[in-house]
């Protein structure tokens, strides 16, 4: 399980990391797990500042191979593994909200897996929350692991051991108070997770059980139409620009550059007439880790949970990023716009999900894990 302060990396690229940590360890491809905390405050690993002369090229040619080199040594440190037990435990933190609506579903609830050794102290300690780390706001500069970053540094000093965090379904769920540009602000919501964790929560030793087990799945989320052409992706893109909605200053630029993208890879074969979502179940022991990739709003998090009924971990934004993936809820209200009729455009997905998907993404979570659990 690899967690990178980073913002998002793309499927194929996280692909060709994952495949290159598997060819030099040994590994199988699909025990290998790759997040990002989606903090906004990451260098940007693409576009005009990541090309020659640009501000983060010397960053955008040296991070994937400490990406990987820190795995490979991970992996290969035979001396570094340890027998451990595993406890959990879960408590509630409000620093978060729903960023699309007033009162909108949000959860607050904030889990912990802790990986015991023989002497009785951490050896690493999971958090899992749901909340994009975006306390720091478009007018910072700074680089920054965000709220996360100071959450793990308290509980590392507090624990020992190593402390990561996991982005849980945060698609809809903000830091409550808005972002600022003094990073201040991610000091303290990082302090206050802390704090909470530290003061409410209360864990319990898993009984753990002889079975280890490792399960994919793919989620074939269905499009506003059911099939895709060259033509129904510029007439698409027509209406898009007879009727613009202001998204940005370069909205118009931005649909037509789509267009050409899209035209081109259905030309090349690349389009297919479904959004592929990657999904996968571990089970350690007993206790359940689901994976999946994507953006998916908070209420996925909530119903599986309930669904599963056990102690789990819900992390997202795993092994590439592909799309918003709003709730049924979402698609019942007149918010969240952008998540669901205008993103598609910058994450070069050919066409809008359709309100039947939310159903369709639910089931595939629910099954894989059930899977992984040898749930009947």
């Amino acid at each position: 399980m690899i967690t990178n302060d980073m913002m998002e990396l793309d499927i194929a690229e996280t692909t060709a990391m994952r495949d290159s940590i598997s060819m030099r360890t040994g590994l199988p491809l699909d025990h290998i797990f790759m997040h990002n905390i989606h903090t906004h405050s990451a260098p940007r690993t693409g576009g005009t500042s990541a090309v020659p002369g640009g501000s983060n090229y010397n960053y955008s040619m040296t991070y994937g191979k400490v990406i990987i080199d820190n795995a490979i040594k991970t992996v290969m440190d035979e001396k570094g593994f340890k027998p451990f037990s595993m406890e959990f435990g879960q408590t509630t933190c409000s620093i978060n909200m729903n960023r699309g609506e007033k009162n909108g579903p949000c959860t607050h609830h904030v889990y912990v897996l802790r990986l015991i050794g023989k002497d009785h102290a951490p050896i690493v300690s999971l958090v899992n929350y749901c909340c994009h780390p975006v306390t720091l706001g478009p007018g910072s500069h700074v680089v920054s692991a965000d709220f996360p970053g100071f959450e793990t540094k308290f509980l590392k000093e507090e624990w020992g051991g190593e402390v990561f965090h996991f982005t849980s379904a945060s698609g809809n769920v903000d830091p409550i108070g808005g972002p600022q540009r003094d990073s201040l602000n991610s000091y303290n919501k990082g302090r206050q997770m802390a704090d909470s964790i530290l003061q409410k929560m209360k864990f319990r030793k898993i009984r753990l059980k002889n079975e280890f087990r490792i399960c994919y799945g793919e989620a074939r989320l269905p499009f506003r139409v059911g099939h895709i052409t060259a033509d129904t992706i510029t007439n698409f893109a027509q209406s898009i620009l007879d009727n613009p909605v202001e998204v940005s200053s370069t909205w118009r630029e931005d649909v037509a550059s789509w267009c050409r993208q899209m035209v081109r890879r259905y030309h090349e074969g690349k389009i297919k007439d479904y959004l592929q979502v990657q999904i996968a179940g571990v089970n350690i022991g007993g206790f359940p880790i689901l994976f999946t990739q994507g953006e998916p709003f908070n209420e996925y998090d909530v119903q599986l949970r309930k669904e599963v009924g056990c102690p789990m971990l819900f992390i997202a934004y795993t092994n590439g990023q592909n799309s918003y993936l709003p709730s049924a809820h979402a698609y019942q209200t007149p918010y969240y716009e952008y998540e669901k009729n205008q993103m598609f455009v910058y994450v070069k997905s050919p066409f809008p999900l359709s309100a039947d998907f939310p159903a369709v993404y639910s089931k595939a979570l629910y099954d894989i894990l059930a899977k992984a659990l040898d749930k009947k």
